[in-house]
C-alpha cells in the first residue's frame, strides 16, 4: 500500500460527556503561563562533585534534589544535554524555586543556568562550596537558602487551573508478565481518557515502536529509525546485541520470556493514541495529543523518569511487577503493581 493510502485516523474512546470529568483542577500557576501539582523547591548539583552537599541540604530541609555523573569534562554534545537537564529541572512545572550548588571549578557555568531559570518567574540562588568558604559553610548556607525559599512557596495559594493544561506519562519498568495483562492496560486507558479531554501525553520510545502507533507515515518511519538506531548502537558499544542482555534476569524471573513479549506489555501503557511526533531530550510537547521522546541513548528506567520529566510533564504513572522504586525530584511518579502480583504476595 502507498504510503498516502494508509489510514492513520483515529477517534477517542470517550466524549468529555461520558467521563464527567471536572474542568479545572487546583494548581499551582506560573508567571510562564504554566501550572505546577506540586510547589517543590529542588536542590539541583551542578558536579559530581557537590552531589553529597546537596544531598545533606536536601535531607536536612525535606525536600527533592536531583544529582549528577559528571558534569565537568564532558563532551560537547553530553555537556550540552547535561546542562538541558539543569534547566528542565528549575523550569518544570511543579518547580517554585531552586539552589544550585557547585564546586566552583567544574565545566557548568551556574549563572547560564540560573538565567534561563529566572526568565520563567523562578527564583534561583546560587552557592559555590569554592567561593563560599568550603562545603560545610556552603550546606549552612544552602540550608538557610532552602528554607526561605520554602517560606516564599508556601505563601502561594492554589488556584484553579485546566484539567486539560496536564501533561501525563505512561511508563513500564521492572515488569513481569502481569504488567502487560492488568497495570499497563489500565494506565493505558487513563491516557486515553486524558487525551479525548484535549490533554497531552508524551510516552517513551526509546527502542523504536510499530508504525501502526504513528499518526503519520513520517512518524511512523522515524519510529523505525529510531528501533533500528538503538540495535545497533547497543551491538557497537557493547559488542552484543540487545536480546542477548534483555529482558534482564528480573524480567525473566517474572516470567517475560522475549524482548518481542516485553515490548508488547510495554506498549500498552500507551494507550490506543496515535503518537503525533517525536521529541528529542529535553522537549516539551508543543500541544495536546500523544507524543514519543527519542531516549535510545539511555533507555533504562532512571534515564526514560529524567526524559519524561525533561519534557514537563506533571505526572507519570509508572508500572513495576517486579518493584522497581525510582521516582523524579520535580515529576510525581505514581506506582502501580498489576494486580495479579499483589495477589500472589498477598498468599
Amino acid at each position: 500500500m502507498a504510503p498516502d493510502a494508509l489510514d492513520y485516523s483515529f477517534k477517542h474512546k470517550y466524549t468529555k460527556e461520558e467521563l464527567g470529568l471536572p474542568e479545572t483542577i487546583m494548581g499551582f500557576k506560573r508567571q510562564d503561563g504554566s501550572f505546577g501539582i506540586r510547589n517543590h523547591v529542588v536542590v539541583i548539583s551542578l558536579v559530581q562533585c557537590s552531589n553529597n552537599a546537596a544531598q545533606r541540604i536536601a535531607a536536612a530541609c525535606d525536600v527533592p534534589a536531583t544529582f549528577v555523573d559528571a558534569a565537568c569534562g564532558e563532551f560537547p554534545d553530553r555537556f550540552a544535554r547535561t546542562l538541558r537537564g539543569f534547566i528542565t529541572t528549575g523550569t518544570h512545572p511543579n518547580t517554585f524555586g531552586v539552589v544550585l550548588l557547585s564546586l566552583g571549578c567544574q565545566q557548568t557555568n551556574p549563572e547560564d543556568v540560573a538565567s534561563e531559570i529566572r526568565k520563567t518567574g523562578r527564583p534561583v540562588i546560587n552557592i559555590s562550596m569554592q567561593a563560599d568558604g568550603g562545603a560545610t559553610k556552603a550546606i549552612q548556607d544552602g540550608i538557610a537558602a532552602v528554607n526561605e525559599l520554602k517560606r516564599q512557596a508556601a505563601e502561594q495559594k492554589r488556584e484553579p487551573c485546566p484539567l486539560s493544561g496536564l501533561v501525563i506519562s505512561g511508563y513500564n519498568g521492572g515488569s513481569d508478565w502481569t504488567s502487560g495483562l492488568s497495570a499497563n492496560p489500565v494506565v493505558g486507558e487513563a491516557i486515553d481518557m486524558h487525551l479525548s479531554i484535549g490533554g497531552t501525553s508524551v510516552q517513551v520510545v526509546g527502542r523504536g515502536g510499530y508504525p501502526t502507533d504513528a499518526a503519520s507515515y513520517d512518524v511512523g518511519m522515524r519510529l523505525m529509525d529510531i528501533g533500528d538506531f538503538f540495535n545497533e548502537d547497543c551491538t557497537r558499544r557493547g559488542g552484543k546485541g540487545l536480546s542477548q542482555v534483555n529482558p534482564t534476569p528480573g524480567n525473566k524471573a517474572g516470567g517475560l520470556t522475549t524482548m518481542t513479549e516485553k515490548n508488547l506489555g510495554s506498549f500498552k501503557t500507551h494507550g490506543h493514541s496515535r503518537i503525533l511526533g517525536i521529541l528529542d531530550c529535553g522537549e516539551a510537547a508543543p500541544g495536546p495529543g500523544a507524543w514519543g521522546i527519542n531516549q535510545a541513548q539511555g533507555a533504562n528506567d532512571a534515564y526514560a523518569s529524567t526524559t519524561l520529566a525533561m519534557s514537563a510533564c506533571h505526572i507519570c504513572l509508572f508500572t513495576t511487577g517486579r518493584g522497581n522504586p525510582i521516582g523524579n525530584a520535580c515529576m510525581t511518579t505514581i506506582k502501580i503493581r498489576p494486580i495479579f502480583r499483589l495477589v500472589r504476595d498477598l498468599l
